[in-house]
């Protein structure tokens, strides 16, 4: 649940002096809902598995999407 609030909260960050934040989900069990987490985030502010980042996207391209989106949380699945 705090993983989707802080989903919800990412737009809000423009109006704070902190620049940014990492949240990692990380378990070592296979079905713990860590994709699901991701695409509940990115279902919120658009498409749940076309948001996500891929594993196979490149630095740069990571970053021009994240300038892209502003303040929406970016979101990438193991």
């Amino acid at each position: 649940a705090f993983a989707i609030f802080v989903g919800l909260g990412a737009p809000l960050l423009c109006f704070t002096p902190v620049d940014g934040g990492v949240l990692h989900l990380f378990n070592n069990a296979s079905g713990a809902g860590k994709t699901t987490v991701t695409q509940v985030i990115n279902s919120l502010w658009g498409h749940p598995k076309r948001l996500s980042l891929l594993r196979k996207d490149t630095p740069m391209a990571r970053e021009q999407r994240m300038g892209l989106w502003k303040n929406l949380p970016a979101t990438m699945d193991e």
